[in-house]
């Protein structure tokens, strides 16, 4: 009997210290995790920081309309994604969720498709934004500093990065689905 409350403790105590260590783990791999979404001194990984401001661009939209610097009168809602993305496709719900319920609707959001054959995500971002593809889109690429996929960015009505992220439920006053 003595010895099978020994192997019940030893048991138990080996449990708690798994636990304990397993805890200790999933803290620092969190870390880890926000350590490499962002790159040196906190900057974003791709993208033009916050604080900073957007070049002025020019660019035909989708649908024939016509976007540039000159355009951002209030918070605007800015997407990157890229064709054969896998995080951006599946990043577009929620995407086309928060841009549904953004103020200013599809003036106030701008999404930019790269890649060849952009038009499955075009089409689906194409109720709720200003979307900008094929040559037009590489611009504001270049323009926006973006060198990964999916950025998104919320910019205010002067022009300046108000945030930077990689997921929606970082940038502020967004209701993400």
């Amino acid at each position: 009997m003595a010895l099978l409350t020994a192997a019940v403790v030893v048991v138990g105590t080996v449990g708690v210290v798994n636990l304990v260590l397993t805890v200790g783990v999933i803290r620092r791999l969190r870390e880890h995790e926000e350590l490499l979404r962002r790159g040196p001194q906190g900057r974003p990984v791709s993208g033009l920081a916050p604080g900073a401001t957007v070049p002025d661009f020019s660019v035909r939209t989708r649908a024939g309309g016509h976007r540039s610097g000159a355009d951002f009168s209030g918070d605007t809602l800015v997407g990157f994604f890229s064709v054969g993305c896998q995080p951006c496709e599946e990043l577009v719900p929620q995407f086309v969720e928060a841009a549904r319920t953004h103020p200013g609707g599809p003036a106030r959001v701008l999404a930019v498709v790269t890649g060849r054959e952009p038009d499955t995500l075009a089409d689906a971002l194409a109720p709720v934004a200003d979307v900008v593809v094929d040559a037009e889109a590489d611009t504001l690429a270049k323009v926006f500093q973006v060198s990964a996929f999916p950025t998104l960015m919320l910019v205010d009505g002067h022009g300046h990065v108000r945030a930077n992220d990689l997921r929606l439920d970082h940038l502020p006053d967004l209701v993400a689905a």
